[in-house]
C-alpha cells in the first residue's frame, strides 16, 4: 500500500479542525487548538496539538488490536508523500490566505501518544483511544481513525451476531469486505471479522501475497516456475490472468470453527469452489433440483485438488477465485460438464425465452437473447424482472468484451476451450493504473469545490454536513468521489451502470469516438456499422445481484448533491456505481450478470439524446469544475488521471 494513499487521506478532512477552529477563534473546541489571528482571521503555518478520542468497543482484547492496527498504520505516514501544489488555488486557502509552500516539514506522527482509556457510554463500560499528536496544518488524522474503527467494529460485530449496536450505515451497506470502495476500507473490515474467530484468515492476507504476481509479469511467471510449472506454461497462466501464490500462504490456512463450512477458510472466499450440479472432471455432479439454497452448498466436500507436484495457490484475478496448484488438464474447476447451469431465479423465465446463445461467468452460464425491436428488447426485460422481484440494472455496448484466456487455460477452468467470458473489468485495471493513489488527491478538491459552491457564508453549515457524511460507516463520501471520478473519465476500481435499459440502448447504438487529447463526442451507429458477425453485435448486459456482497456493491452514483455536488450528468443518465472491484477482482460485475441482449441490425431509437445525457459545463457544475482540474494539473505527479477527463465537444463535420 502507498505512502502517498495514507498520507492524502489523512488530508482529506484538513478544513475541519480550520473551519471549526476559525469559528471559535481559536479557542479549543474539543479536537484541536490553532492560533488564529485576530485581524486577518488566518491560520499561520504552524504544527498544532490534535487530542482525540476514538470509540473502541467495549472489549479489552479487541480495543488492544484495533490500536496496535491504527498505530502501524499512522507510523507509515509519510508527509513527503505530499504534493503541496495541491493547496494552491483552493477555494479555503485563498480565503485564509495560506499557500502550500508554507507548510512546516514534519512527520505527521510526531510526538503521538496512545492510551486506552476505560469510560462510559449509556451506563455501559466501553473503550476509548484517547490520544495525541503535533501535526503540520493542515493534515488531520482524526477522519482515517474515526471511519476505519468503526468498520472494523462493524464486521466484528456482524460475525459475532451482535447487530444491535451496528452503524445503520453498515447495515445498508453489508459487511463484505470487497463491497468496499478501497484497499484501506476491505483491510479494516477483514480485521474485524477474522478478530471474531468466525473466519480463519482474512482476504488482505491473500490479496498482500498476489500482489507482487499482479503488478509484475515476469514476477508471476518466475513464481509460477518455482512452484514447479514449467516456463512455457507459466507463460500462458500469465497470459490468461492467473497469478502463482507461493505455498507458504497455506500455513496461514486451516478449518474454521463453525459447522458446514469446511471449504470457507479466506473469509468470504472459499478455497477450490465448485457447484454441485457441474463440478469439476474428477467430482460426481448431484442431479439439478435434488438440492436447494444453504442444503445445496453445506453438503458438498471439499474437492481434492489434482496437484501433480505442484505447490501452493493459483488466483484468477478476474474473480478473485482461488485453487490448489494443479497440471494444466481439462480439470474444469468451474465445472466440466458441458450442460449449462443457469441461476435458479430465471429458470421459468428462460424456459419462455428464445436462447441465441450463452457465455459462461465461472460456475454460471449467461443467457443470450437476440432482439430486433425496442419492443421486443422491453419484453424481455420486464418478464425478468417479474420473474427474479428484484432491481435490474444495465449497461449498453457498441460491442462485447471477452476475458483473454489461451486454449489452455479455458480447458482447465470450464473443460472444453470453446467457453468464452464476459469481460467488465474495471476502467483502472484496463487502463494500467492505480486509482487508490489518486482518490484522497480528488477528496481534497472535491470537498474544496464543496465550500465554494455553498459559499464563504455557509461554511461551517457545509463542514458540519460534510463531517456526518464523510465519517458514516456506509462510506458515502468515498463512494461519491470514486463515482465521480469514473463517470467523468478517470478510470477507477468501479464501472457505470445504470437502472434506465433505455440509457443502455443508446450507449449501445452510439459510438465513442476521441482524439489524442481526451476530446470525444458519439457518433449514431449505422446500418453499415452493424453489418458485423452475430457476436459482434451491440449489447445490453443485464445484471441482478442475486447475493448480498453483489447486492451492496451497487451504491446510487450521486450521494454528494445533498453537499451541493450535484453531478447532473449522473442523474441525466439514471446511473449507478458498482463498486468492490480493487485487487484481484477486476471482472467482478460479471457475476452480477443474469441475461445478454444482443440488438439485430436495423434501426434502434432509445428516444434519448447527447445533449440530454450530457449536459454542458454551464448546466453540470461538477463537469466544468473536473475539465477546470484538468487544466490545471495538465501537468505534474497526477497528469496521468487528471488528462484522463473528458471533455465533450460538438460531432466533427
Amino acid at each position: 500500500m502507498s505512502n502517498v494513499f495514507t498520507s492524502y487521506y489523512a488530508l482529506s478532512p484538513y478544513w475541519v479542525d480550520l473551519l471549526g477552529l476559525t469559528y471559535n477563534a481559536g479557542r479549543h473546541n474539543g479536537y484541536s487548538h490553532l492560533a488564529v489571528d485576530d485581524e486577518t482571521k488566518t491560520v499561520p503555518p504552524m504544527l498544532f496539538d490534535y487530542r482525540g478520542g476514538v470509540y473502541l468497543g467495549r472489549d479489552r482484547q479487541v480495543a488492544e488490536a484495533l490500536v496496535a492496527a491504527l498505530k502501524f498504520q499512522l507510523y507509515n505516514m509519510k508527509q513527503e508523500d505530499i504534493d503541496e501544489s495541491l493547496f494552491e488555488d483552493t477555494f479555503v486557502s485563498r480565503i485564509y490566505g495560506v499557500c502550500g509552500f508554507q507548510l512546516p516539514k514534519c512527520s505527521p506522527t510526531h510526538a503521538s501518544t496512545f492510551e486506552i482509556v476505560p469510560s462510559k457510554l449509556e451506563n455501559e463500560d466501553i473503550f476509548v483511544m484517547d490520544w495525541q499528536s503535533a501535526h503540520p496544518w493542515p493534515c488531520g488524522l482524526w477522519f482515517p481513525l474515526e471511519i476505519f474503527a468503526e468498520l472494523y467494529l462493524a464486521s466484528l460485530r456482524v460475525a459475532l451476531k451482535k447487530n444491535t449496536d451496528m452503524p445503520a450505515g453498515v447495515k445498508a451497506a453489508g459487511t463484505g469486505s470487497r463491497s468496499w470502495p478501497t484497499r484501506w476500507h476491505a483491510l479494516y473490515i477483514d480485521r474485524g471479522t477474522f478478530f471474531s474467530g468466525y473466519y480463519t484468515t482474512p482476504l488482505y492476507v491473500l490479496e498482500q501475497a498476489a500482489h507482487p504476481s499482479k503488478s509484475d509479469s515476469a514476477k508471476n511467471i518466475e513464481g509460477l516456475i518455482s512452484m514447479g510449472y514449467t516456463e512455457a506454461d507459466a507463460t500462458i497462466l500469465q497470459k490468461s490472468d492467473i497469478l502463482g501464490i507461493k505455498a507458504w500462504i497455506l500455513q496461514f490456512l486451516s478449518e474454521p470453527q463453525y459447522p458446514g463450512a469446511s471449504n470457507y477458510d479466506l473469509n468470504e472466499l472459499p478455497r477450490n469452489e465448485y457447484h454441485p450440479y457441474n463440478p469439476p472432471q474428477w467430482i460426481a455432479p448431484i442431479e439439478p433440483g435434488s438440492l436447494s439454497g444453504l442444503e445445496l452448498w453445506l453438503t458438498t466436500e471439499t474437492p481434492t485438488p489434482v496437484s501433480d507436484g505442484h505447490t501452493g495457490l493459483l488466483l484468477d484475478k478476474n474473480y478473485f477465485a482461488a485453487f490448489e496448484a494443479c497440471s494444466i488438464a481439462p480439470h474444469g474447476w468451474y465445472g466440466f460438464s458441458p450442460n449449462p447451469v443457469f441461476r435458479d431465479q430465471t429458470k421459468t423465465w428462460l424456459a419462455e425465452q428464445k436462447m441465441s446463445g450463452r457465455e459462461r461467468v465461472r460456475h454460471y452460464s449467461i443467457p443470450i437473447i437476440d432482439v430486433d425491436e425496442v419492443a421486443a428488447a422491453d419484453h424481455v426485460i420486464q418478464s425478468l424482472a417479474e420473474a427474479t422481484h428484484r432491481p435490474l440494472f444495465f449497461r449498453g455496448q457498441t460491442k462485447p468484451y471477452w476475458v483473454a484466456r489461451e486454449a489452455a487455460i479455458r480447458q482447465l477452468l470450464f473443460g472444453a476451450d470453446e467457453t468464452r467470458e464476459p469481460s467488465l473489468q474495471t476502467a483502472d485495471a484496463r487502463a494500467k493504473l492505480n486509482y487508490e493513489d489518486f482518490h484522497p488527491v480528488l477528496q481534497f478538491l472535491l470537498q474544496d469545490h464543496m465550500y465554494a459552491v455553498n459559499g464563504e457564508d455557509n461554511l461551517l453549515s457545509t463542514n458540519y454536513a460534510w463531517k456526518r457524511l464523510a465519517t458514516g460507516a456506509a462510506s458515502s463520501w468515498d463512494i461519491g468521489v470514486m463515482a465521480i471520478a469514473q463517470h467523468y473519465g478517470i478510470p477507477t476500481h468501479g464501472l457505470d451502470i445504470t437502472e434506465s435499459w433505455k440509457v443502455a440502448l443508446w450507449f449501445a447504438t452510439n459510438k465513442y469516438c476521441a482524439t489524442d487529447g481526451a476530446k470525444a463526442w458519439y457518433e449514431e451507429l449505422s446500418d453499415q456499422h452493424r453489418q458485423t458477425p452475430r457476436e459482434s453485435w451491440p449489447v445490453i448486459y443485464v445484471f441482478c445481484p442475486l447475493t448480498s456482497t453483489l447486492e451492496s456493491s451497487i451504491r446510487h452514483i450521486n450521494p454528494l448533491g445533498q453537499l451541493g455536488v450535484d453531478a447532473l450528468r449522473a442523474a441525466r443518465q439514471k446511473a449507478h456505481f458498482f463498486t468492490g472491484g480493487q485487487g484481484a477482482g477486476t471482472n467482478r460485475l460479471a457475476e452480477a450478470l443474469i441475461c445478454i441482449l444482443r440488438l439485430k441490425p436495423g434501426k434502434w431509437s432509445s428516444g434519448l439524446t447527447f445533449a440530454g445525457l450530457f449536459p454542458n459545463s454551464t448546466e453540470d457544475h461538477v463537469y466544468g469544475y473536473m475539465l477546470d482540474l484538468k487544466k490545471r494539473y495538465a501537468s505534474g505527479p497526477y497528469a496521468s488521471f487528471f488528462s484522463r477527463i473528458v471533455e465533450y465537444i460538438c460531432q466533427p463535420r
